[in-house]
């Protein structure tokens, strides 16, 4: 149990650099440049504008990043930074304006919550992280259930199963940001923020629709000047993956 609790928390944890250099038009590139179209060019630059936007909400987050040459000792402590940052960044971020060029509408499901079944089971995971000093600080509040780190790890812990859920009668939107450069097509095959040519970090935006006839309105597909208030934010990452996710309102 400590193990796969270990486990779920890690994933809480984080690997902040990001060059951009624009070179300035000769008299050898005016023509080729004009050959592109400024469509492209837009949509490239607007891909990296939305992507330096959510980098450096999680800059902090990133600097700390697991590797495979850390110690037993050092990931617990990176464990440790990480829950803090991660409280630290959600207070200073919570209620602020998100705005972006372009997400992807990825899908619209019915929201799920934990059953009475399903808080029963969590609680006695949640009592165990309790015992756990490095663990303690992301189960320290009275609205556990609503914490996105806890929830984050439960999941984990609980899997698929029905009887842990129940539908609540609204429904989940969920967002990524699309790859968008050279003449891509927006889609959600191809997505994630830019973090350099060889590089890009996966983010889920979700929010909630509490009215079902506005749900069924929602197509998949882009959608541009995008606007929400942020909720929470949550940075995972192992030795070689990372993910962010964020709630908004």
């Amino acid at each position: 149990m400590r193990f796969l609790l270990q486990l779920c928390i890690l994933l809480i944890s984080t690997f902040y650099c990001i060059t951009i250099h624009a070179q300035e038009p000769t008299s050898d590139t005016i023509n080729a440049e004009e050959d592109t179209s400024a469509e492209e060019n837009s949509k490239d630059k607007l891909w990296k504008a939305d992507s330096i936007t959510i980098l450096d909400m999680v800059s902090e987050l990133r600097s700390n990043a697991l590797s495979n040459t850390d110690s037993t000792i050092q990931k617990e402590e990176k464990s440790n930074k990480i829950a803090q940052l991660h409280q630290q960044i959600n207070n200073k971020y919570k209620g602020q304006k998100l705005s972006l060029n372009v997400v992807f509408v990825e899908d619209v499901k019915p929201e799920r919550v934990l059953s009475a079944y399903g808080k029963k089971k969590a609680k006695k995971i949640i009592d165990q992280i309790r015992k756990s000093p490095e663990f303690s600080i992301l189960t320290d509040s009275d609205d556990v259930f609503d914490n996105p780190f806890v929830l984050a790890a439960l999941s984990i812990s609980l899997g698929n199963d029905p009887e842990c859920y129940k539908e609540t009668g609204r429904y989940l939107v969920t967002y990524i940001i699309p790859v968008s450069h050279d003449d891509s097509d927006y889609n959600n095959y191809n997505q994630g923020i830019f973090v350099d040519d060889d590089q890009t970090i996966p983010v889920t935006i979700t929010r909630i629709e509490k009215s079902k006839e506005k749900a069924l309105k929602i197509n998949k597909g882009p959608l541009f000047n995008f606007c929400g208030k942020i909720n929470s934010i949550l940075y995972t990452s192992s030795t070689y993956t990372e993910q962010i996710e964020i709630t908004i309102e």
